[in-house]
């Protein structure tokens, strides 16, 4: 059964093999490791008391007179 990426994960299960030294290719315990990255983000976000949201931004020029 695979366990679903949460929307506030802080990191993927790819990140985590990596920084243990796993292999890619072996998903044994991929549900369990994103299992613990949705309830420790959840758990991060908590504590911290905000979401962390990724955001894309664009520059933007408007025309104006530099005044408030």
């Amino acid at each position: 059964m695979a366990v679903a990426a949460g929307a506030g994960d802080l990191v993927t299960v790819a990140q985590v093999k990596y920084v243990l030294g796993r292999a890619q290719a072996d998903t044994t315990h991929d549900d369990r490791i994103q299992t613990l990255i949705t309830g420790v983000s959840g758990r991060v976000a908590d504590w911290c008391g905000r979401k962390f949201i990724s955001a894309t931004y664009t520059d933007e020029k408007y025309d104006g007179n530099n005044q408030v």
